[in-house]
């Protein structure tokens, strides 16, 4: 059997990616992306008891840029809970209308949003003019692996000290890694072109 969950009032979002998750409190999340100019990207809540959904909050209502010129269209990470509870998820560029061209945009922002209370922190942007594509975060140290496009910079920051530090390149040929990921050890995977990890 399958259940649709209608969401009211979306006309302003377009599109989605692998921003869903159920969250531990049993709800679940989610984010929808646009490519309207001066829109940004939305966080939404699925109540799988009342079938009600939500939305929490518009990118434009938690950071404070000027948005008009550095769209945050989309969400395009997992969203990661962490062992404090938090929803962990980058912010990244929309091409307006979707048709690739230059735009103004200050850089992806990694930011976490607290389900209990409904508060977010605004960790910053980890490399100036770059989406964040992919995170990753190691649970036992709260150490967050950040992935970027276009340029594929792969990044770390601790979440305690809310510090970043770049750790290199992935290499690019047209299209980039869309997911990284963590093993046992703490090590970080990624994918590129040609048939690499």
């Amino acid at each position: 059997m399958t259940n649709i969950y209608p969401l009211i009032n979306n006309q302003k979002y377009d599109s989605a990616y692998s921003a869903i998750m159920q969250h531990s409190n049993e709800n679940v999340y989610f984010a929808l992306c646009t490519h309207r100019p001066g829109q940004n990207a939305g966080f939404f809540s699925l109540n799988l008891k009342t079938s009600i959904t939500k939305e929490l909050f518009n990118i434009s209502n938690i950071l404070h840029s000027d948005l008009n010129s550095k769209q945050h269209g989309k969400i395009h990470t997992q969203l990661i809970e962490g062992i404090d509870n938090k929803i962990y998820f980058g912010t990244h560029f929309a091409y307006p209308y979707g048709i690739p061209q230059s735009i103004s945009y200050e850089g992806g922002r990694f930011i976490s949003y607290d389900p209990k209370d409904g508060t977010f922190l605004d960790f910053g942007v980890p490399k100036k003019g770059e989406g964040i594509i992919s995170i990753s975060i190691d649970l036992s140290n709260m150490q967050a692996y950040i992935l970027t496009i276009p340029s594929g910079y792969l990044i770390k920051c601790d979440i305690e000290t809310k510090k970043f530090s770049t750790l290199g390149k992935i290499p690019t040929k047209g299209s980039i890694c869309r997911n990284i990921i963590l093993d046992s050890n703490g090590k970080v995977y990624g994918s590129y072109e040609d048939n690499g990890i």
